[in-house]
């Protein structure tokens, strides 16, 4: 950012506004959940295995890291953990959600970094050589995926996801 808080390129931009938006839906979300709804995890036999909703949000925190580390570069600042979820130490409400927090600062250096002059570089991936934009795109298409996943788990326990809960401005689509 520019020391007037603007962007100052329309592609840095855009990335940004990708991370801005999936930042503000997740963690309004995992802030909007109980700390003893963290380790919630869907009844039933089709859900044996599944990520409890802290670990959505731990493996998301980590998918963003690596991704940002990509796109920078870099090796990235902690460990991936096993299964890609993280330091194994993280267990408590607060100690997710200030991992979470330090993923998007670190996923934001990462995407304002981006710019008309390099997004189409390519890096190295763990899916092979790659644009930095495309990776940039992936973190918010990933982390989409797993907040839709814990809004299914919100729901489940009775939360109604910040995100959802109309706000009156809801653009109306003409036909």
């Amino acid at each position: 950012m520019t020391a007037g808080g603007t962007l100052p390129d329309a592609v840095t931009a855009m990335y940004d506004r990708q991370l801005t938006l999936l930042e503000t839906d997740v963690m309004s979300l995992a802030r909007a959940v109980r700390p003893d709804q963290f380790d919630f995890v869907p009844p039933g036999d089709g859900f044996t295995g599944v990520r409890s909703f802290g670990e959505q949000i731990r493996h998301l925190a980590t998918t963003l890291t690596i991704a940002a580390a990509r796109i920078l570069e870099a090796e990235p600042p902690q460990q991936p953990g096993r299964h890609n979820n993280g330091p194994a130490g993280l267990h408590s409400r607060d100690d997710i959600l200030a991992y979470l927090e330090a993923s998007f600062a670190y996923a934001r250096k990462a995407v304002t970094a981006l710019n008309a002059g390099n997004h189409l570089e390519t890096v190295g991936s763990v899916f092979g050589p790659s644009s930095r934009g495309s990776i940039a795109i992936g973190m918010t298409c990933h982390g989409y995926n797993h907040y839709g996943q814990m809004v299914v788990y919100a729901r489940m326990n009775g939360i109604v996801p910040p995100g959802s809960v109309p706000t009156g401005d809801e653009h109306q689509v003409s036909g």
